[in-house]
């Protein structure tokens, strides 16, 4: 079984994430001043199975309020079908992202 397993698009690695629960001592001792979960990611990186998906989303990074307008700019420039399931996803996660910042949470 691998340690580490990671969805990818076109042979690039993206999200979800899944880490082996093994793993666990190590993933709640990571620090961002040693990059977090990317020192984990390159530490297993021969003990990594990557699952090639047909979903682009799983390569867009999404950590703060510019990703988000860069992400609905990409899925505006998109197919009806593959823009109607994207702009779901993108109403969801404005409405989570609105939430959290009006609840006070980091």
């Amino acid at each position: 079984m691998h340690k580490i397993i990671i969805a990818g698009y076109r042979g690039i690695k993206g999200h979800p994430i899944v880490f082996n629960g093994n793993l666990m001592a190590e993933l709640l001792s990571i620090s961002e001043e040693k990059h977090g979960l990317k020192e984990l990611v390159e530490k297993y990186k021969y003990d990594t199975l990557v699952v090639e998906t047909n979903y682009p989303g799983v390569v867009l990074d999404l950590d703060t309020i510019i990703d988000l307008i860069r992400i609905k700019t990409i899925v505006l420039k998109q197919s009806h079908v593959y823009r109607s399931s994207c702009l779901t996803i993108f109403i969801v996660i404005s409405l989570f992202s609105i939430s959290m910042r009006t609840s006070g949470a980091p």
